[in-house]
């Protein structure tokens, strides 16, 4: 079983900064206020729990729970899959590759999506969104 290494640096009680090394993969958590997250180039599983969050993964197999709130989650790389969460929750998701094929739930609330095609890519398979724009 692989070793799991995560930071999380609270600023205050509203704000938390979650990150990890770059070589190993996270368990990186968010709180229950407004956190900016970000991902490693390994498969990472991140959280947002409560509150208006901005989650970005990095390149490996991700997986993101958004949590309550109105959350900015971009999607940069691997084969990831994400559970938007309840809130009007803002998503994009950028195609690296023709093997990659995200997976995105959106969840209770008006959901918002935009999909980048920037080196091809194949179309991602979506749920419950309820505005979607292709580039």
């Amino acid at each position: 079983m692989g070793r799991r290494l995560g930071v999380i640096i609270l600023l205050s009680t509203a704000l938390a900064v979650g990150f990890a090394a770059p070589s190993s993969a996270a368990v990186i958590n968010g709180t229950s206020g407004p956190d900016t997250l970000r991902g490693t180039s390994s498969a990472d599983e991140i959280y947002g729990h409560g509150g208006n969050d901005v989650i970005s993964d990095g390149a490996g197999n991700d997986s993101i729970w958004g949590g309550y709130g109105a959350d900015d989650i971009g999607i940069f790389g691997g084969l990831d899959h994400v559970w938007a969460g309840p809130g009007n929750d803002r998503l994009v998701i950028n195609l690296t590759g023709p093997a990659v094929r995200d997976v995105v739930e959106c969840g209770p609330g008006y959901d918002s999506v935009v999909v980048r095609y920037l080196d091809g890519g194949a179309a991602p398979i979506l749920s419950g969104c309820e505005d979607v724009t292709y580039w």
